[in-house]
């Protein structure tokens, strides 16, 4: 198995962001910076954000944490230093993401 979306993939971090706020982990606060989701760093009580994304990169100016989506991915799902899993997660999770589609929001399940 072949590494062949590894480029496109780090293009996708702003996109993972807005999914992460989707469910909670974190919170845009504007111009790209985000509430830490390594430290809570801007959150509700101080009012500030050092979490910061400029395109496939993002650091924390609050807890040095540092790196792009797949370094996210592995902290975000508590996965081992195995960057083949960090790879394998990641693609798992953005694969609608990839031709520039995106998954609809709000969609109801099934329920029979």
């Amino acid at each position: 198995m072949g590494f062949e979306y590894k480029e496109e993939l780090k293009e996708l971090l702003p996109d993972y962001m807005e999914l992460l706020e989707e469910q909670g982990k974190t919170e845009n606060r504007g111009n790209d910076y985000w509430t830490c989701p390594f430290c809570d760093s801007g959150n509700k009580q101080n009012n500030s954000a050092a979490f910061h994304v400029i395109g496939t990169k993002f650091q924390c100016f609050s807890c040095d944490a540092h790196g792009d989506i797949y370094d996210l991915v592995a902290h975000m799902e508590n996965l081992p230093d195995d960057w083949k899993k960090h790879y394998n997660r990641t693609l798992k999770i953005m694969r609608p993401y990839l031709d520039g589609g995106k998954p609809k929001k709000n969609r109801e399940e099934y329920v029979p």
